[in-house]
């Protein structure tokens, strides 16, 4: 998989995105954190994300199923090294031009209902 994360976390992770994140996506503080530092990584398995954070791995664990879930986050599926048996994934995060697609698709929804909400007062 190419690497996905094209954008630095730092310049991103602003108040304004979090609450935008938030609201689209219903996710937790928690969430978002480990979506940034995801963001942050170039791919990364679990354990080097919790590491990172110095979180619990089932913690990270959860909040990388929601991330998925809402499409804020891709992984690749891999084999554990020969003679094992298994599977691991690694966690990128969408890219810059993505999560700006996503978030503009979600402000115009948002702005088009409270349009017609407002619109439809007699």
């Amino acid at each position: 998989m190419e690497n996905l994360n094209v954008f630095d976390a730092k310049t991103c992770d602003i108040p304004e995105i979090r609450e935008l994140l938030s609201m689209f996506y219903r996710i937790s503080v928690s969430d978002i954190d480990v979506f940034f530092s995801v963001c942050g990584l170039s791919g990364a398995r679990v354990e080097a994300i919790s590491d990172s954070m110095g979180k619990d791995k089932s913690t990270v664990q959860r909040c990388l199923n929601r991330l998925y879930s809402s499409g804020l986050i891709k992984r690749e599926s891999k084999c554990c090294i020969k003679g094992k048996k298994g599977r691991y994934f690694i966690y990128f995060a969408v890219s810059n031009a993505e999560l700006k697609e996503m978030l503009l698709l979600h402000v115009n929804n948002w702005h088009s209902l409270r349009f017609a909400v407002i619109d439809s007062l007699r």
